[in-house]
């Protein structure tokens, strides 16, 4: 497994913060927005394929604490039966003489029938026989997830959902724990696959014909179903050849940040816009491109992809040596990190984002070229430089000292934003926000993009 090392001078405590943070909130992102394919992430040349089927894990604890309290629930109520049992007795009588036995033990001892309270039911038995499957299952999970090669940025998602298995699997061993169900743990041992589907069977006979008796079973039953067929889910996934390829995958600092910023840029249109499951919510074939629909408002969102409604301008640009012959544009057209297109009362808004992994104030600097060349390209009307705050630094680079300060200024406000109207055109956006990828910066990061957001599409709401 690869470790901090391979990333050399590069803030270590930033990277591993970023990695924890990407994973567990798409996985999240997942959940709430019920996202039904996987997103592919551009990786330079390769992509990062989260599949959607990891989300699962992050359900798994809440239904195991509500196994936990139904479980606590039954307990007080706990199924029961009485049990004959014969006991060969050589002083005492407390019983039941069992005459047809007696002439085989009597005078030396006496044989006795007694009567007792047992839990050994069939659905007691049941009950703690899936709970111990689920067990064997979060093991097995977990123990996919720990072989073979990871990559340092991976080994952290690989990390996330082991903590995940361990808070459930911890769960199991408290319920398994508890006195009254430990003494039913031996019947684990000794009854045979065939004889758990029977009992299987059987409770699901009587939970049909005894509603009343079988009350409290009939959620925990169908808890125990749930958490089984997803924890099945997650183990298969693990398991899968391509996923465990995708965690052998090398993720540099610059497109970690890419993946930052893309994160909290989903997580704020999602607060923005109250996007949940009441969304019609697609992803198109490739992986690449987001697209959340309800009534008259259409959202896309891109990573390192062209939605097909947008075209550079250079697509339609002629090139030609200076000597001799013609020369292929096509490939000279940029590719932004992150599109959005949001689409509202007839009114579209198009934003471009570009992200910086650098403190380096001369990089920010000539970053807003960048920034002016895709307002010009591709038509936006905002583009958003996201970087980290630049360093006090001296340059020696004429046009980087003399900007420099409007930059540094910048960081008071997290950020600036600059309106452009040229010839009495449209106006167009130009902003910078500075995303510092630290733990302590989180909800101030969450805000500055949120803001930003809804500066640059408040016309919409008009």
């Amino acid at each position: 497994m690869n470790t901090l090392e391979n990333y050399s001078n590069q803030k270590n405590k930033e990277i591993e913060y970023m990695a924890r943070y990407v994973w567990r909130n798409l996985l999240i992102l997942y959940r709430r927005l019920h996202i039904k394919n996987n997103l592919r992430l551009s990786n330079v040349t390769e992509y990062i394929e989260l599949p959607k089927e990891l989300s699962i894990i992050l359900s798994i604890f809440y239904y195991m604490q509500s196994l936990l309290e139904n479980v606590r629930a039954t307990l007080r109520h706990l199924q029961h039966t009485l049990e004959e049992e014969l006991i060969i007795s050589n002083n005492q009588i407390f019983g039941k003489i069992d005459v047809n036995l007696l002439a085989n033990y009597y005078p030396s001892s006496i044989p006795i029938r007694i009567q007792k309270i047992t839990i050994d039911t069939p659905a007691n038995i049941f009950l703690v026989y899936k709970i111990y499957q689920i067990q064997k299952s979060l093991l097995e999970a977990r123990h996919s997830l720990t072989k073979g090669d990871h990559s340092y940025v991976m080994s952290i998602l690989v990390e996330e959902i082991i903590n995940e298995i361990d808070k459930a699997y911890a769960l199991c061993t408290y319920i398994l724990d508890e006195p009254i169900l430990k003494t039913l743990i031996k019947h684990i041992k000794t009854h045979s696959q065939k004889e758990i589907e029977k009992l299987e069977k059987k409770i699901r006979i009587d939970i049909t014909e005894k509603p009343r008796e079988y009350r409290t079973y009939k959620r925990i039953f169908q808890l125990l179903k749930k958490i089984n067929d997803n924890i099945v889910i997650v183990r298969d996934t693990c398991k899968n050849p391509k996923f465990r390829k995708t965690l052998t995958l090398n993720i540099n600092p610059e497109k970690l940040y890419e993946l930052y910023g893309f994160t909290l840029i989903l997580q704020q249109i999602t607060e923005i816009y109250n996007i949940d499951s009441q969304w019609n919510i697609e992803i198109d074939r490739e992986g690449k491109i987001l697209t959340l629909t309800k009534n008259n408002t259409e959202i896309t969102i891109s990573y390192n992809s062209l939605p097909r409604n947008i075209q550079s301008f250079m697509t339609k640009a002629i090139g030609k040596g200076i000597i001799n012959g013609p020369l292929d544009t096509q490939r000279l057209r940029g590719l932004p990190d992150t599109i959005i297109l949001i689409k509202k009362n007839n009114t579209t808004k198009k934003i471009i984002i570009d992200y910086k992994y650098t403190t380096d104030i001369r990089y920010i600097v000539e970053s807003r070229f960048k920034a002016l060349a895709y307002l010009y390209e591709y038509n936006a009307d905002t583009t958003i430089i996201i970087s980290p705050p630049p360093k006090q630094e001296t340059t020696t680079e004429e046009e980087t000292e003399q900007q420099k300060t409007f930059y540094y200024k910048a960081k008071q406000h997290k950020g600036a934003i600059i309106h452009i109207t040229h010839n009495n055109q449209k106006t167009k956006t130009i902003a910078l926000a500075y995303i510092d990828p630290t733990p302590q910066q989180t909800n101030q990061n969450k805000k500055t993009i949120k803001t930003l957001l809804k500066i640059t599409t408040q016309d919409l709401e008009n």
